[in-house]
């Protein structure tokens, strides 16, 4: 019940107006913890970041979009969110498989840091 309640809430969250600027701290946080969660910590945190993703990849073209400019102009706040994001899941991608390879190695399927 609780546990909904939070996904719930996360999902209404993600689809507000500024969820796009709010999203790249999140992934940041959770990239700079992820040792420090147990498995189902980190199950958990991505569950309730998920709508934020869906929701920031739907506004994805509009953020590039608004950025205007010469073709060798820098890059552009939406275009800097993205690549932020993107960076972030590229993170958690490697995390995960060196955590789940680790548990893998040691014969077991435990759900600690790492």
């Amino acid at each position: 019940l609780y546990s909904a309640s939070a996904f719930r809430y996360s999902a209404a969250l993600a689809r507000g107006a500024h969820s796009h600027a709010i999203l790249p701290q999140l992934l940041g946080a959770l990239v700079d913890r992820f040792g420090d969660l147990s498995l189902p910590e980190r199950e958990g945190a991505l569950s309730l970041l998920l709508p934020w993703v869906q929701a920031f990849g739907a506004r994805a073209p509009q953020l590039c979009a608004a950025d205007t400019g010469s073709w060798d102009s820098v890059e552009g706040p939406g275009e800097a969110a993205v690549a932020e994001v993107l960076g972030s899941h590229l993170a958690l991608c490697r995390k995960s498989y060196l955590a789940a390879r680790a548990v893998h190695s040691q014969g077991g399927g435990g759900g600690g840091g790492g």
